[in-house]
């Protein structure tokens, strides 16, 4: 009350506390509207509120609402695994904690396989390659190779090693994998640099590690929207975060690991070679179609000459397309502001597209992009026509003035986030047609047609504001009408800074499967 600005009426305090951090937020509300305050808790208030927190707990909210005169109400909701989370000056109801959006599958029952499948691996001759590959390594290190007796695992160790990884995952690895472990395993990991090959006894652990990384689930606020990218070549690698059929060999920098893909996608091969990790986000990369093609492409660079070594470390860094990983994942994305944007930028291998502060963009340009799959754009007049026969699946759109019909029927389109700078508003009867959407965020825009949202059997995550909600509730006759929503979002309003607690609570109990959370609450007066 000390630091709250000249004639307030009321001020708001939020808490969040989870396992391991707390966040706050102050607003006042004033004669001129509402503005934002620092908060901060003092440390020994923010330890306490974490230490609150078990390990497997979710975490609890608190509001504080205190008057001038010192009148004050403390709400406190407990959250669980489904429930009421405050988040971002708004509120998330998890209603299905246990469903996610497409990326996040994985595996799926009705997967389409490899038009070939057999793998591209030979075992035979793998172990030579090794062999040699390591043979030529060690001579530019002036160094000798281990011999077979001197290596430190037998091979009915590592078949054992192979084997009880195989019964825990139900993922047969490739013959040339197998045969490269127990014929040349144990002569030297370095000289892969920067990628290590990992000990078989390492790989499980390796395992978990690895879809830990590349399988985390960020939450309902960017999750939602994530789109996965192509691999080039186009259909090899399943478009998905995390699958069970990829098993990691080698792990590398920034927690990155080449693993083999035994679910490959239509144009791959089982046994093929991927590159995953925290860096590569938006999709797998494809390095081969086998372990054994990544050795022969290493000894052809060193064929050519093409690579720096480093004796005193012992580490060989090798050169060539075939390792300039990242570069295919460069291509397909195009990012800045729609001054810079020109036709050149517009290749076959664009997938991704983000583009800020345009007045009027052309998309007609696009339609030189057959790939693109997700296009976020900032556009005073924007016509959506050149996107119609694009694989587009997620449109995030900021914008003075749009019509959706052009995508009436868009066979793939799955996500779309409306940002409207004018108050004309944007019809959403064309949803009706779209037979993919399964997340709207439609909390920043002016809007006409809510009650199409009722219609979209396969909606399971939508964000709107209070006055949205409360339109939508009375148009579709309750909001228990909706489809089987997995996640809401109740997001302030353009013209407001915070969602109230009492009118989240009462909004989540009117969702499809929602229970009004039982929410504890304590008034009184403060001192000034």
């Amino acid at each position: 009350m000390a630091a709250a600005p000249a004639e307030w009426s009321r001020a708001v305090y939020k808490v969040e506390a989870t396992p391991g951090c707390s966040s706050t937020s102050l607003t006042y509300d004033t004669a001129d509207g509402r503005i934002g305050r620092t908060a901060d808790l003092d440390d020994e208030v923010v330890m306490t509120l974490i230490n609150l927190v078990g390990e497997d707990d979710a975490g609890f909210d608190i509001e504080l609402t205190v008057r001038p005169d010192g009148d004050y109400e403390a709400a406190v909701s407990i959250r669980e695994d489904t429930g009421l989370v405050a988040k971002d000056r708004g509120y998330f109801s998890i209603l299905d904690p246990g469903h996610r959006p497409p990326p996040y599958r994985g595996s799926e029952p009705d997967e389409t396989g490899p038009r070939d499948p057999s793998e591209a691996g030979d075992p035979d001759e793998v172990g030579r390659l090794i062999r040699e590959y390591l043979s030529r390594v060690y001579a530019i290190f002036g160094k000798r190779l281990r011999t077979d007796e001197e290596r430190p695992d037998s091979p009915a160790d590592i078949r054992r090693h192979l084997d009880a990884l195989e019964r825990r995952t139900g993922v047969t690895l490739p013959a040339d994998l197998r045969a490269a472990y127990e014929q040349a395993w144990g002569l030297d990991y370095r000289a892969f640099y920067p990628w290590s090959w990992l000990p078989p006894d390492w790989l499980d652990g390796a395992l978990t590690n690895m879809r830990e990384v590349i399988g985390w689930w960020p939450g309902w606020k960017l999750g939602w929207k994530e789109v996965v990218c192509d691999a080039s070549p186009p259909g090899a690698v399943r478009r998905v975060k995390c699958h069970p059929a990829w098993i990691p060999f080698c792990d590398g920098p920034d927690q990155s690991y080449l693993a083999v893909d035994m679910s490959p996608g239509p144009e791959g091969r089982p046994g093929q070679v991927i590159l995953v990790g925290r860096s590569w986000g938006d999709g797998a990369e494809y390095v081969a179609d086998s372990v054994t093609t990544l050795i022969r492409n290493q000894l052809a660079a060193l064929d050519r000459g093409d690579f720096d070594a480093d004796v005193q470390e012992m580490t060989l860094s090798l050169h060539g397309e075939q390792f300039e990983f990242g570069r295919a994942e460069a291509a397909r994305e195009w990012r800045g502001q729609a001054a810079d944007l020109a036709r050149d930028d517009i290749t076959p291998e664009l997938q991704r597209m983000l583009i800020w502060q345009g007045k009027r963009v052309d998309l007609e340009m696009l339609r030189d992009a057959p790939m693109l799959r997700e296009l976020l754009v900032h556009s005073t007049v924007c016509d959506l026509a050149p996107l119609r026969d694009l694989p587009l699946e997620s449109l995030q759109l900021k914008t003075a003035r749009t019509d959706l019909t052009p995508l009436a029927g868009h066979p793939t389109l799955r996500v779309i986030a409306l940002e409207t700078t004018l108050a004309e508003p944007i019809d959403l009867a064309p949803l009706r047609t779209m037979p993919a959407i399964d997340g709207l965020d439609l909390s920043k825009a002016g809007v006409t047609g809510l009650d199409a949202i009722a219609e979209l059997d396969g909606l399971r995550y939508l964000a709107l504001n209070p006055d949205q909600w409360r339109e939508l509730h009375e148009r579709i006759g309750g909001l228990h009408r909706l489809p089987p929503l997995a996640a809401a979002h109740i997001a302030p309003a353009p013209s407001d800074d915070v969602v109230r607690h009492e009118e989240a609570v009462e909004w989540a109990g009117r969702l499809p499967g929602g229970d009004r959370p039982q929410v504890l609450r304590y008034t009184g007066r403060a001192e000034r």
